[in-house]
């Protein structure tokens, strides 16, 4: 799928963590996007939903 001048949003749905930054790495791959995020203060699960348009994805990173 092609969403053109997509800007992905991202949230945190679980495990205390933060959203640092999203950016664009469009001059090294077009339509890449990078997040910087901070795990939340204890070990498990952390959830961060990545939204763009109607799209969404869960990614969970676990912390030990």
């Amino acid at each position: 799928m092609n969403l053109p001048n997509a800007q992905p949003q991202v949230t945190v749905v679980s495990g205390g963590g933060s959203v640092l930054s999203v950016y664009s790495e469009d001059t090294d791959v077009p339509g890449l996007f990078g997040v910087d995020v901070q795990l939340g203060p204890l070990a498990g699960d952390n959830v961060f939903r990545i939204t763009v348009g109607s799209l969404t994805y869960d990614v969970v990173i676990t912390g030990t």
